[in-house]
């Protein structure tokens, strides 16, 4: 199911279909992230570095499998080597989480969770930028920044960005807004 579909129009200006569908795909796979890190450091008392370490490697592979299959689709790099990519890149996230929660938690004296929260609204965004570009698909002003026009598909329903030519679900050719055809 498309849960673009019910997004508000005002809202689809500044918020693509990927941004969305990641959007929706990371608030799961936190969910399952603060679950296992919570377990590691409350009932199991794993020290809270290592639990936010263990917990977002379940993290990193949860959305490694949420963007390959449903927010970007396959990349032009092979499942194995495109995990390690992502890994590698995560590395980077494992050391912003680790840092942040060290902060939050070491220095601020704030409670673990918090911290683990925190970090991982920053490591959000990191991942999501990271994977873009990795794929070609970032332009020098971010996304989610930018005032773009969506239309659906007549054919399929999809949300497509207005200057596209071809649905990327349905394959159907688009006509550009404002044109008529001699069929109709």
């Amino acid at each position: 199911m498309d849960l673009y579909r019910l997004v508000p129009a005002p809202i689809k200006k500044y918020v693509s279909p990927t941004f969305f569908r990641y959007g929706v795909m990371a608030v799961i796979v936190v969910a399952i992230e603060i679950a296992s890190f919570w377990l590691l450091n409350s009932p199991l008392h794993v020290n809270y570095l290592v639990a936010t370490v263990l917990s977002q490697l379940v993290g990193i592979v949860l959305n490694w499998v949420g963007s390959r299959y449903y927010v970007f689709g396959a990349s032009r790099h092979r499942a194995h080597k495109e995990f390690g990519l992502v890994f590698a890149t995560s590395l980077v996230g494992v050391g912003l989480q680790s840092a942040t929660v060290y902060i939050v938690v070491g220095i601020l004296k704030a409670q673990p969770l918090l911290g683990k929260l925190i970090a991982i609204v920053i490591t959000f965004f990191w991942n999501y930028f990271v994977r873009k570009r990795s794929r070609g698909e970032v332009e020098s002003v971010p996304e989610v920044l930018r005032s773009t026009q969506w239309v659906a598909c007549p054919h399929c329903g999809a949300s497509v960005e207005e200057s596209t030519r071809k649905c990327p679900v349905c394959g159907e050719r688009l006509r550009p807004l404002g044109s008529v055809s001699s069929d109709d």
